[in-house]
């Protein structure tokens, strides 16, 4: 599944609030009397607690904290999803695509953007199904759709609104 933005250079990371499964998380960065740089989730804030001598950007340490929240998420609702409808894929890949939201190999391994972290889980959901329709009709053919729109009835509107948001969950995430 193809989208297309334009680049735009980090922002600057302070405390700021980005959607996490599309509910606003505040996000707090804090050098603190740690060993190793970590994020926390606590009552809805990601507290970045900086080691001291931590040398990586935050928004690096971020990125891999969302990350592993994504591969956690994600390969959850894929296993769920793919038992629900009977289907069966190798593995799940998390990568930091510029151009996909996800894609299906011919060897049933499944590829997510880490970037779906961010939206609400029903359109997570749509880019999930899409996928696994991609395991039985590898093409986009009126068969394909025809069988996404019986396993999401309401796919049109979610991809609406992944398409309209695509630029500004690229902004929230730009590395």
């Amino acid at each position: 599944m193809k989208r297309s933005h334009a680049r735009t250079p980090p922002a600057p990371l302070g405390a700021r609030v980005i959607p996490i499964q599309g509910r606003p998380h505040r996000i707090e960065v804090r050098v603190a009397p740690v060993r190793r740089s970590r994020l926390v989730r606590l009552n809805g804030t990601v507290w970045l607690l900086l080691a001291q001598k931590e040398r990586r950007p935050t928004a690096e340490l971020l990125a891999a904290w969302l990350r592993n929240e994504a591969r956690r998420i994600i390969e959850a609702r894929v296993a769920q999803l793919a038992a629900l409808h009977g289907f069966r894929y190798r593995s799940v890949f998390i990568r930091a695509q510029r151009t996909r939201w996800g894609s299906c190999s011919s060897l049933g391994n499944l590829s997510f953007n880490y970037r779906l972290v961010l939206v609400p889980p029903e359109v997570l959901d749509y880019v999930i199904l899409h996928e696994l329709t991609h395991l039985e009709v590898p093409n986009h053919s009126p068969r394909f759709w025809a069988t996404l729109a019986r396993l999401c009835p309401d796919y049109l509107a979610r991809l609406r609104w992944l398409r309209r948001q695509e630029r500004t969950l690229m902004e929230w995430l730009p590395f």
